[in-house]
């Protein structure tokens, strides 16, 4: 999994949407925390898109997208 040019590359995983969004936010918080607010909320709004059984952890990416968004 990474980011080209804001995008999220992804070539494993194919099948498990919550893994996804999980990695996702495991990704994205470092990020964020780096000033690589690009990167963070490309993950971040990748997670959010294969949220899947993940439920619980949408509100994580969607506050951790508006942080990144409104800076």
């Amino acid at each position: 999994m990474g980011v080209r040019r804001g995008r999220v590359t992804t070539k494993v995983f194919a099948d498990f949407a919550s893994t996804k969004a999980r990695m996702a936010l495991a990704l994205a918080r470092p990020r964020g925390d780096a000033g690589r607010t690009d990167q963070a909320r490309a993950f971040a709004l990748f997670g959010l898109e294969h949220i899947g059984i993940a439920g619980y952890r949408r509100r994580d990416l969607e506050l951790l997208a508006e942080r990144i968004g409104s800076e």
